[in-house]
C-alpha cells in the first residue's frame, strides 16, 4: 500500500487528504489514525535528504502535512515528471535538441504504465494511465515522423516499436510503420505489419479506420489490402 500512496502523491500534488482517502480506500470509512500511520510509514520508508540538518522539517522527503495536503518535497521526482519535461522540450520545438528530447522521453518508457500492479488496486490510476499512453504515442509518432523525413528509418522504426509497447493497437503508429516499411522497400515487413494489425482487430472485434485501410491499399499499389483489415467480422 505504501507504493500506491507514494504513486498517488507523486501524480496528484496539492490534493487534499480527503482526496487521498477516496483514492486509496474507495468506499471505506478511513480512520485518521490508519491514514496517519500509513503516511508515517511512508515518510520513514522514503527517508530524508542527507544534505539538510536532521532537525530541519523539510529534510524529510515527505514533509509533515501542510494546509491539509501531503506533498513530497521538490527533490522528489519521477520518470513521469521527467517524461513530461522532455515532452515539452521536444514536441513544441524543432531541431536536433528537440529530437534528442523526444528520444530521451521514449527511453524512459519500459512498457505499458502500471502494467505490473495488482488490478484490484490503483483503480484511481485509470485516467493517469490513459494520459500517459496518449502522451507516449504522441511522442513516438512525432519522433518517427521526424526521423522518417530525414530517412533515418531505423530510428523511426524504433520509435514506433516503443510506442506500440504501450498501445499495441494504435492505428496511428501502424500507419507510421506501414509508411516506413514502404519507403524502405520492405514489402515483407509491410505485409507482416498489416497481418499483425488485422489479427489485433479480429481479437478486439473492431475494424480499421478508412484512413488506415486507404493508406495500406495505396502503399500496396492498389492491390487488395489484407482481407480482414477492414472487416473484423469477415
Amino acid at each position: 500500500a505504501l507504493k500506491e500512496i507514494a504513486a498517488w502523491l507523486v501524480l496528484h500534488p496539492g490534493l487534499s487528504r480527503q482526496d487521498l482517502d477516496d483514492a486509496i480506500w474507495p468506499g471505506m470509512r478511513t480512520l485518521a489514525d490508519s491514514r496517519n500511520s500509513a503516511i508515517s510509514k511512508l515518510r520513514a520508508w522514503v527517508g530524508r535528504d542527507p544534505l539538510l540538518l536532521a532537525d530541519d522539517p523539510q529534510a524529510a522527503y515527505l514533509p509533515p502535512i501542510k494546509g491539509g495536503v501531503y506533498r513530497f518535497n521538490d527533490r522528489v521526482t519521477s520518470d513521469w515528471s521527467q517524461f513530461q519535461g522532455l515532452y515539452q522540450q521536444g514536441m513544441h520545438h524543432d531541431g536536433q535538441d528537440a529530437d534528442i528530447a523526444l528520444a530521451q522521453a521514449l527511453a524512459l518508457v519500459r512498457g505499458r504504465p502500471f502494467a505490473d500492479v495488482d488490478p484490484a488496486k490503483y483503480i484511481w490510476a485509470e485516467a493517469d494511465i490513459q494520459e500517459m499512453i496518449s502522451a507516449i504515442v504522441d511522442v513516438a509518432h512525432e519522433l518517427a515522423e521526424r526521423r522518417r523525413r530525414v530517412r533515418d528509418y531505423r530510428a523511426a522504426a524504433q520509435a514506433v516499436t516503443k510506442g506500440l509497447m504501450v498501445d499495441s493497437a494504435s492505428e496511428l503508429l501502424y500507419r507510421d510503420l506501414f509508411t516506413i516499411c514502404h519507403e524502405m522497400g520492405d514489402r515483407d515487413g509491410l505485409e507482416r505489419a498489416a497481418h499483425q494489425l488485422a489479427r489485433i482487430n479480429t481479437e478486439d472485434g473492431c475494424d480499421s479506420s478508412p484512413e488506415t485501410v486507404g493508406l495500406l491499399r495505396t502503399l500496396l499499389k492498389g492491390e487488395r489490402s489484407h482481407p480482414t483489415l477492414g472487416s473484423a467480422a469477415s
